[in-house]
């Protein structure tokens, strides 16, 4: 394949045509595309760049494994929930927890802060409260809170429209909170 034919696709594309092909240049072409938000990813949760540039490096090669590549329609987010995730797991590994202290207080009003406040929430409870709100408030939560997506980002990556976005997640910040505050008694 054409290295400058892709270059013109669209991932989508792209991704077709390594689905039907199986041909690496499909790969290389998206970790050109992508290398440096993956990087970037890694470098933000990671916190040390030679441990981001390998961490950088196993999740491409994560994606040479996956099953069926063309079947995503979002490679952007796609890509970067799967090097998010990677770096959690490595974090988990070593033993240290993914939520800061900013990170509780955007998932809480900022009056009720309190109810977070030297609690030890983890991210096994935060994983498990997600679990417990409904498909769509838990979606537009790893959208916007996790993933930092704009209010936009989140309406065109979820299909919901920007009110619906916007009361997904006021429903879903009242719910966390009441579940939130049960797990931390």
């Amino acid at each position: 394949m054409n290295n400058l034919r892709l270059h013109n696709l669209s991932d989508e594309q792209v991704l077709s045509i390594y689905g039907s092909t199986q041909d690496s240049a499909c790969i290389g072409e998206l970790i050109k595309r992508y290398r440096h938000l993956v990087f970037g990813v890694c470098v933000k949760y990671l916190k040390n760049k030679t441990e981001a540039e390998d961490a950088t490096n196993e999740v491409f090669e994560k994606i040479l494994f996956e099953p069926d590549l063309s079947v995503i329609n979002a490679f952007h987010a796609w890509i970067y929930v799967v090097a998010k995730n990677h770096c959690l797991g490595i974090l988990r590994k070593k033993g240290k927890s993914f939520v800061s202290e900013n990170e509780l207080r955007q998932l809480s009003e900022p009056n009720e802060y309190s109810v977070f406040e030297n609690k030890g929430l983890t991210e096994e409870n935060l994983s498990h409260a997600l679990k417990l709100l409904n498909s769509a408030q838990a979606l537009c939560v790893k959208l916007f809170y996790l993933e930092e997506k704009s209010y936009q980002e989140v309406s065109a990556m979820s299909g919901y429209s920007l009110n619906e976005v916007k009361s997904h997640l006021q429903n879903a910040r009242r719910n966390l909170k009441n579940i939130l505050s049960k797990l931390a008694s």
